[in-house]
């Protein structure tokens, strides 16, 4: 599994982005570093990109551990925003939309995309503006 993690400064969204086969735990390592990258940048707008991963099976309480138990940990606030662009695999999909209805299900505003510019249009009216010449990017990438 790799996944990359980066920083728009001119949409002020985290984007991470998972490709390869991911594990659980794997999964949470990523969440962890798109939380900490949000707090470090002041932004509650999140892209995940999943087209391009296979979600381990064996993934499931992992996924379900992020809302439950990870976001208050991390003081993750509920006005915070989680835009998801589905994958292309039947069953890492459904894994998503169970990361979405567990996410629902504690108050957290989270939704699932079939393409790039609709989660970013759903995200962009709730982030707030910088200057256009802002040059604040900054990338992580795991592999």
């Amino acid at each position: 599994m790799s996944w990359t993690l980066e920083y728009n400064d001119d949409l002020d969204i985290v984007i991470l982005t998972y490709k390869g086969l991911t594990t659980g735990p794997e999964i949470k390592e990523a969440a962890t570093a798109r939380i900490d990258m949000g707090n470090r940048m002041g932004t509650t707008n999140f892209l995940i990109d999943t087209r391009l991963t296979l979600a381990d099976e064996s993934a499931t309480l992992d996924i379900y551990d992020i809302p439950k138990r990870l976001y208050s940990d991390e003081h993750v606030q509920h006005v915070s925003r989680i835009a998801i662009i589905e994958p292309e695999s039947p069953t890492t999909k459904e894994m998503v939309k169970f990361f979405e209805n567990a996410c629902l299900n504690r108050g957290w505003i989270v939704m699932s995309f079939s393409e790039y510019e609709s989660a970013i249009s759903w995200l962009l009216p709730h982030s707030s503006n910088h200057p256009p010449d802002s040059d604040r990017i900054e990338t992580i990438s795991e592999e």
